[in-house]
């Protein structure tokens, strides 16, 4: 056993030399490797024994600590799936119509094949898959090409005229493949009809286009693919009476979709190019443009209602049931035709001063235009349209507050409307609509404030008309007022 001799400060030379020759020296050993007294030296050297337990047993009690909630909170994480939204952000490149899609869990049978895509190419089954693909055009922002890898320099894209010249032409990349399917299924009845009239104009870009569409198909289904079990289920019914094929039918799992042909549901379209054409009109009508600028945005706004397939312009079903999705879009769209006429028609004059009501801030100034009666008539006209829509069902559970924003923008143009010296008739029927817009409003009232409100701002604006053309004010406020 190695020992030493514990030194002790001293302040003497003398003591210092005599230590000094005290070590030297073989009998008092040789300083030990280990110090057989680790708390002595702690003591020695300064350094508290308490605080270092506590330090250590703080850093061990965090690390502990962190590492439950870590482990809590991967869990909780990994309980709940992930959104359709941020599915998709991840799978596909930008799209100004990634936010107005949703998605359902649905169960495809493929027995229920419509006879409208099927068969020879006749005109009515031709103008339907017309139809169905052709919706999913849009226009896309000139600025956003760099997000989906599109340069703006090395190549001349297919633009809008003006005054929408920064945007360019897009198709979605489902209405593309949709499209492409119904190429397919023209080219297979290539020798039945006469193709020349429809898609192409020659046999050989008919063939150019068809193989095309193979190629693009066939990369999307192996770049995409979707391994999802599909089983073969035993088709037991009559195949004399022809309610069952007597073969091996296949069975896939139930796919998140939303629509009729795809994943995404096609009535979500409709809003988001109203919302498109909502910002296009309102630009337009607070900038001078021309006249063949605003014929163009006219067309294209009324080219909208017609290109409507016949199952969207219902928007109440049979069970009373009313299509909210194609509601918004109408009324989008008939909100874009107030705002496109409104600042070129004869209803500024007699506009109220709307500044406290919501959802009705006049037009920034006034447009000259060669037949200010015709924008008028068509201002007139989108809030009668909006009445309408709010006359399609008596339950307002659904409606969401811009509904009522909406109604108020007609309540003020029909207000308007009834007292211009401009128009001649009587007025009874913007009464009419008003009377239903502000009971509409009152219904709305119990579920949004906001619409409650409405109605009051809306009878302070006839009292303005009222203030600045003298008419009977107390007659009309008491017949337009729902009761209380």
């Amino acid at each position: 056993m190695f020992k030493y001799n514990t030194l002790t400060p001293e302040k003497d030379e003398e003591t210092h030399d005599a230590t000094s020759n005290s070590l030297s020296t073989e009998e008092e050993g040789i300083i030990p490797l280990l110090d057989e007294n680790a708390e002595n030296q702690r003591a020695h050297d300064g350094i508290p024994t308490t605080r270092v337990s506590s330090y250590s047993f703080v850093v061990l009690l965090v690390g502990v600590v962190s590492f439950i909630f870590s482990v809590l909170f991967y869990a909780v994480r990994h309980s709940y799936a992930a959104t359709d939204s941020s599915c998709q952000r991840r799978m596909w490149a930008y799209s100004p119509e990634s936010d107005f899609l949703q998605y359902e869990s649905r169960q495809y049978d493929s027995d229920l094949i419509s006879h409208d895509f099927v068969g020879v190419p006749t005109q009515s089954r031709r103008d339907a898959w017309d139809t169905l693909w052709k919706t999913g055009r849009f226009s896309f922002p000139y600025d956003k090409l760099p997000a989906i890898n599109k340069s703006t320099e090395e190549r001349e894209w297919w633009s809008l005229p003006p005054p929408r010249e920064q945007e360019v032409i897009a198709m979605s990349e489902a209405m593309h493949q949709v499209h492409c399917v119904g190429v397919l299924w023209f080219f297979v009845h290539r020798n039945e009809w006469d193709y020349r009239t429809a898609i192409n104009k020659t046999e050989e870009f008919m063939q150019i286009h068809s193989r095309h569409c193979s190629v693009m198909l066939m990369n999307l289904i192996k770049c995409m693919a979707d391994v999802t079990p599909v089983l073969f289920q035993k088709d037991t019914g009559n195949v004399i009476s022809g309610t069952g094929l007597g073969a091996w039918k296949p069975r896939d799992a139930p796919r998140r979709s939303g629509g009729d042909y795809g994943c995404s549901d096609p009535r979500l379209d409709y809003p988001w190019f109203a919302a498109r054409a909502v910002s296009r009109c309102l630009r337009a009508g607070q900038m001078h443009v021309s006249e063949e600028a605003l014929n163009v945005l006219n067309a294209a706004n009324i080219a909208w209602f017609h290109r409507l397939p016949p199952r969207r312009r219902c928007m109440l079903q049979l069970n009373g049931v009313q299509d909210e999705l194609m509601t918004q879009a109408m009324m989008l769209m008939h909100c874009a035709t107030i705002y496109l006429h409104f600042p070129r028609s004869c209803l500024l004059a007699f506009l109220p001063v709307t500044g406290q009501v919501m959802c009705s801030s006049p037009a920034l100034f006034v447009t000259t235009t060669l037949d200010p009666q015709v924008h008028t008539h068509r201002v007139i006209e989108g809030s009668v349209r909006l009445s309408q829509l709010a006359a399609l069902s008596t339950s307002v559970v659904n409606h969401t507050p811009f509904f009522a924003c909406t109604l108020v923008l007609s309540s003020v143009i029909q207000v308007a409307a009834m007292f211009s010296d401009s128009l001649h008739s009587s007025g009874t029927s913007q009464r009419q609509y008003l009377a239903l817009n502000l009971g509409v409003l009152k219904s709305m009232g119990q579920t949004w404030p906001i619409a409650a409100a409405a109605t009051q701002r809306v009878r302070q604006a006839v009292i303005e008309v009222h203030n600045a053309i003298p008419r009977d004010v107390n007659a009309l406020l008491e017949e337009v007022s729902p009761p209380a």
